[in-house]
């Protein structure tokens, strides 16, 4: 069964022991050397994935994420769909730093742009795979 956020949003997204192993081990790397572009790329989208899941959009543009790496990362693994989707809702990023406040209108639309993120999410787990597969397993050999 899916789990439900408190904005009725379905929050289900997981990713296999490999990628959370990977993600780990990436991490620790990171201490010690500079990340390639790739490896960043999958960092960024397995920490994006959950903290949207969590905390939504809004919390998103907010937040003090480099949202453009997020999303350039996002693109480099094939996720066009939810690109598009963070593109499409970059106005609360503008909105953001002038007020919290939403209209009831803005409100409405960054809802069903959530929703949106949230139908297109399912696909990530497959893309990152394949992303690994394809560019970070290339890099080491």
């Amino acid at each position: 069964m899916e789990a439900r956020d408190d904005r009725g949003l379905t929050s289900a997204t997981e990713f296999s022991d490999a990628i959370e192993i990977l993600v780990d081990t990436l991490e620790n790397a990171s201490q010690e050397r500079p990340l390639s572009r790739n490896e960043q790329a999958v960092i960024d989208v397995v920490d994006t994935v959950g903290f949207v899941e969590q905390e939504g959009l809004q919390e998103f543009w907010s937040s003090p994420i480099n949202q453009d790496q997020v999303i350039k990362s996002f693109d480099l693994i094939g996720a066009a769909q939810i690109v598009d989707v963070f593109n499409s809702s970059q106005w609360c990023r503008r909105k953001a730093v002038e007020t919290s406040q939403f209209t009831e209108v803005e409100s409405s639309h960054l809802s069903e742009i959530e929703e949106e993120l949230h139908s297109e999410l399912w696909e990530v787990p497959e893309l990152l795979e394949a992303f690994i597969e394809d560019e970070l397993e290339e890099e080491e050999a």
